[in-house]
């Protein structure tokens, strides 16, 4: 049951990964084709990431953008403003917008930018900064290529085999396409202009989602990556994995929130089965005594579970760091080179492992059975091997001193044996002596022999 959620899991997971490896490539494919440029720099004001149009607003590639200062590439008395604004925003920990700025770059065309950012935060620390850059100069487009480009982009959203949701103040739904369609049960007529968190989120945690998108609303921030649970129009709970940015006016104000979601309920589901049984695993393991190991031939590193203190005596944070070396040495030194042998052998035919050994625990030797099987990469080139210890030195006792019964037994048996045979020989010569005493038994009384007659 578990192996099935878990394979299931994987294949939802994937499932979404793709789509929304599919709807990267689509939506950078769009942002070439458009006058808007998506940048973010990590702390030090770096660029980290490009998409866009660059090599015709710049003159550069985008990889070539990679590394290079954010405000170096504006005029000097652009740059400055550029540092000014990303300092006031990490110290507010706000988002700027409207800024604009122009430069003479590589291809020697002057542009002119209209610049935007928000920080990207984790707990207290600002770790950088994503936004965009338009195009003031292509701002005159055509109402019909406008209108053709919003069209494309809201049939791009509409076809994602991924939730695509748009909130705007209030959680009040603007955007809802197919896929979030189908997940729910809800059609969008019958969402837009709802609230979200209201019509959406389990009751249980509306309040606290009404305080997070108000603090949304009023920081302009949020976090990139979310995962909440929802209702389906049936009342179903689906788990999403939220993939969030924050869309502003052009004053800076909040304007919408847009969310793209992969259904990871499956996923969920398969690991907390599979928790549960590994919980029970590891519950009868340490019970039954068993020292259970995860050995990455690769790097040498070895994952310990189960019945640690029970089987070695060692503290489990201790153990934790013993790597393959480190089991050689603890092994006895007059059944390591076998056992090391064992191991080498069955790790270059891929078959199963079985070696006894002796152990140095921390109360002294034991006797350990290992056996594990191993599991290989698609060319059949063995990658990690796990197994299982007991402790078999009760075992060994025992057959210690039945073998030591076995050899008293038989130095009696031949005892016994040769006791037997002298028993016999003597029955013979009981029976011999009778016989003869036969032949020499004296007559009946007054009976003349006829050699006294």
């Amino acid at each position: 049951m578990g192996d099935t959620l878990y394979a299931d899991g994987l294949k939802a997971s994937s499932a979404g990964s793709e789509s929304l490896e599919r709807f990267r490539d689509v939506f950078l494919g769009a942002l070439r084709s458009s006058d808007v440029w998506m940048w973010e720099i990590d702390a030090a004001g770096r660029i980290v990431f490009s998409a866009g149009p660059v090599e015709r607003l710049f003159g550069f590639s985008n990889d070539a953008l990679l590394g290079k200062d954010l405000p170096a590439l504006f005029a000097p008395e652009d740059s400055k403003l550029v540092e000014d604004a990303l300092s006031s925003a990490r110290a507010s920990k706000a988002s700027f917008s409207g800024l604009e700025v122009y430069g003479s770059f590589s291809n020697g065309r002057k542009t002119s930018l209209l610049l935007s950012g928000s920080p990207v935060i984790t707990g207290t620390a600002v770790l950088g900064f994503r936004g965009v850059a338009e195009d003031i100069a292509s701002a005159a487009l055509s109402k019909e290529t406008l209108l053709h480009e919003k069209a494309w982009f809201e049939k791009v959203i509409s076809i994602i085999p991924v939730v695509v949701v748009g909130l705007g103040e209030k959680s009040r739904i603007i955007i809802f396409n197919e896929y979030a369609e189908k997940l729910t049960g809800y059609s969008a007529k019958e969402v837009v202009g709802k609230q979200w968190i209201d019509l959406f989120i389990p009751k249980d945690r509306r309040d606290e989602m009404h305080s997070v998108f108000d603090k949304i609303v009023r920081t302009r921030v949020m976090e990139h990556e979310y995962e909440n649970p929802i209702l389906t129009k049936s009342g179903e709970s689906r788990l999403i994995f939220w993939h969030n940015v924050v869309i502003l006016h052009k004053d800076g104000s909040f304007k919408s929130v847009l969310s793209v979601g992969e259904d990871i309920t499956r996923t969920r589901r398969a690991e907390s089965s599979l928790q549960e049984v590994a919980n029970r695993y590891r519950l009868v393991t340490s019970q039954t005594g068993q020292l259970l190991y995860d050995y990455d031939l690769r790097s040498g590193r070895i994952d310990w579970f189960g019945a640690i203190k029970e089987l070695t005596g060692y503290d489990e944070g201790f153990f934790r760091k013993i790597d393959i070396s480190a089991w050689f040495e603890l092994i006895h030194p007059d059944d390591r080179t076998s056992a090391i042998k064992t191991l080498s052998r069955a790790q270059e035919s891929g078959s199963k492992y079985a070696s006894e050994y002796r152990f140095k625990a921390k109360h002294g030797w034991v006797y350990l059975h290992d056996e594990g099987v191993f599991t290989s990469d698609p060319a059949g080139v063995p990658l990690r091997l796990i197994g299982a210890m007991r402790d078999i030195t009760g075992q060994k006792q025992t057959e210690a001193e039945l073998m030591r019964w076995a050899e008293q037994l038989e130095k009696f048996n031949k005892l016994a044996v040769g006791r037997e045979l002298k028993m016999i020989e003597l029955k013979k010569r009981i029976k011999s002596l009778e016989a003869q005493l036969a032949t020499h038994k004296p007559s009946p009384e007054g009976e003349v022999s006829s050699d006294d007659g």
